[in-house]
């Protein structure tokens, strides 16, 4: 490969949120010389987190405006990549 391939992915079931960037680097995986091959493929990602706590009489209970903040910035950092 001349470039790395970088994708972020988000996944979620609407209450908990993990965010992840991979970038491949190789295709190289099941060869006689993937010792002697310099480039990783890495994975970043950050631990489960919860995005409420409860919807109680159709209201939010205990929203993290962490994840909020943190979600909106995953996301304007995506467009700004693309242009």
């Amino acid at each position: 490969m001349t470039y790395p391939l970088v994708t972020q992915t988000v996944i979620t079931n609407g209450k908990l949120w993990s965010f992840y960037v991979y970038q491949l680097n190789t295709t190289l995986l099941h060869a006689e010389h993937t010792s002697n091959n310099p480039r990783h493929n890495l994975c970043w990602g950050t631990p489960e987190m919860k995005l409420f706590e409860a919807i109680e009489d159709g209201k939010v209970i205990g929203k993290q405006l962490k994840l909020t903040v943190f979600n909106f910035v995953y996301v304007c950092i995506q467009r700004a990549l693309r242009g």
